[in-house]
């Protein structure tokens, strides 16, 4: 470890370190994935239909960037607009 730490011109308390963030940020990194397979399974969503999804929301978005110099939208529709997408892909 010493050797590692003066290649990368470090100490090893910081070597030691890194290495332990690294280690929880993987580990936090794992619990989100399967906190997302998860919820996929209960859904009974597959890959194609989240990639549907999100298609789904971005021609929405792109439809919304052609109007946005024709009228202001109003935080409110903006919400509605949100949880229609949400409700359409189940999410």
């Amino acid at each position: 470890m010493e050797k590692t730490a003066s290649a990368e011109h470090i100490t090893l308390d910081e070597l030691v370190r890194d290495a332990v963030e690294r280690r929880l940020n993987k580990h936090e990194l794992d619990e989100v994935f399967a906190f997302g397979k998860r919820n996929a399974n209960d859904r009974g969503l597959r890959p194609r239909d989240v990639a549907a999804a999100i298609a789904d929301v971005r021609s929405e978005d792109s439809r919304a960037d052609s109007r946005c110099f024709q009228s202001s939208p109003t935080p409110t529709s903006i919400f509605q607009r949100s949880n229609s997408a949400e409700r359409r892909s189940g999410f």
